[in-house]
């Protein structure tokens, strides 16, 4: 074998600056919030969607079922017989003018 391999048994020591090993504790303490934040805001963002989409079906199927009062109903149709009555007394005003 070389003398460049690193061999390591139970019975090694090694040793690491405590400046080193708080900084690597550190790093990964914040990777590990920042991942968890980064879930949490999208866990909320996915709820967000969920509840918009629940309101926007809500509000199509409303508009798909709406049908206006009677009332407004009946209106409607008056208007428009009287349209036509208005249109045909325009038709015999101009035949007579002629």
């Amino acid at each position: 074998m070389s003398e460049d391999t690193f061999h390591l048994a139970e019975e090694s020591k090694v040793s690491l600056p405590l400046k080193n090993l708080i900084g690597m504790v550190v790093v990964a303490a914040i990777a590990v919030l920042t991942y968890t934040q980064a879930i949490n805001r999208i866990t909320a963002l996915e709820s967000r969607v969920e509840l918009i989409n629940v309101e926007v079906e809500e509000n199509d199927a409303w508009i798909d079922e709406f049908q206006p009062p009677k009332d407004v109903q009946a209106t409607v149709d008056r208007v428009r017989e009287l349209e036509i009555q208005i249109a045909i007394l325009q038709t015999r005003i101009d035949q007579l003018l002629k």
